[in-house]
């Protein structure tokens, strides 16, 4: 009757996804474009939202090298290169923000 237990406590209807869009700060060290470990275990997450959720993600940063440093480690974790876009932004200074759209 294993079966019967699983049906009484697993939810019929969960509902949809709710995927908080942002901003998503990703902090750097000053004038480095090498990901930390705290931004690790953030992109990972981000990466985990971003293909449950679907839409676009927007990478903005103080320069192309470290935009391009996030969006290739989001790619690693099985984010599509079609859905992300970057751009420059002199208002994140030593930090990258990621938002969901």
């Amino acid at each position: 009757m294993v079966s019967d237990i699983t049906e009484a406590f697993v939810p019929k209807d969960i509902g949809p996804a709710v995927c908080n869009t942002g901003p998503y700060p990703i902090a750097f060290d000053s004038g480095m474009a090498a990901i930390t470990p705290d931004a690790r275990t953030m992109l990972d997450m981000l990466g985990k939202i971003a293909r449950d959720c679907g839409g676009q993600i927007e990478i903005a940063g103080p320069n192309d090298r470290m935009t391009a440093v996030v969006q290739n480690y989001l790619e690693g974790r099985g984010v599509a290169p079609r859905n992300m876009a970057r751009r420059t932004s002199d208002q994140t200074k030593s930090q990258v923000e990621i938002t969901l759209r």
